[in-house]
């Protein structure tokens, strides 16, 4: 794969994080410091029932991002909880934990022992 190749998929991934932050924003209708791990609770269960529920690998991923974004804006290296915490009293957290989030599955072929 050519770099250009290489960042327009990176640019791609870097929209579908940002959509994925936008729709989690308006689903709970909060701020990202004001979310809570049940907000995560929430989405996905949401995300996973309805007449088009989204494949377990899907919400995975998107899970994966999400916890990825709450990683970044906690990290006191980028100054986003300090900003918060001057500018609206409270701070973000993590929201994605192993208790909230979907767990991996495995293959059927591992579960059955392998191929035959």
């Amino acid at each position: 794969m050519g770099e250009a190749a290489v960042a327009e998929q990176t640019v791609g991934e870097e929209d579908d994080r940002l959509s994925l932050v936008r729709r989690f924003a308006v689903f709970t209708a909060t701020y990202p410091w004001e979310w809570t791990p049940e907000d995560v609770e929430a989405y996905f269960s949401h995300q996973l029932s309805g007449d088009s529920p989204l494949a377990h690998s899907t919400v995975r991923g998107q899970q994966g991002d999400l916890q990825m974004f709450c990683a970044f804006i906690v990290d006191g290296r980028y100054g986003w909880a300090t900003a918060c915490e001057e500018a609206f009293g409270q701070v973000p957290a993590q929201v994605c934990h192993d208790w909230n989030t979907a767990d991996h599955v495995t293959s059927s072929r591992a579960v059955r022992g392998g191929a035959r």
